[in-house]
């Protein structure tokens, strides 16, 4: 897992992209990226470019997410 922290005003397909680059570094054989909707538009054709698959999930209906500690 790759965590990157950016400023508020960062959009999250935005800071993708050097998270994604630095995950290429660590480990150059990932081809398949999972992410949500936010991460769409020139993202996806950016990823391709770098031999990543960008494929949206959808959380399950009644799934919901917790987020422990901070």
């Amino acid at each position: 897992m790759i965590v990157l922290v950016t400023a508020a005003n960062v959009q999250d397909r935005d800071g993708a992209r050097p998270a994604l680059e630095f995950l290429r570094d660590l480990y150059e054989r990932i081809v398949l990226v999972w992410a949500d909707g936010g991460y769409a538009g020139r993202l996806v054709d950016w990823a391709k470019e770098r031999r990543f698959d960008l494929e949206h999930t959808v959380r399950p209906e009644g799934w919901r997410l917790i987020v422990l500690g901070g």
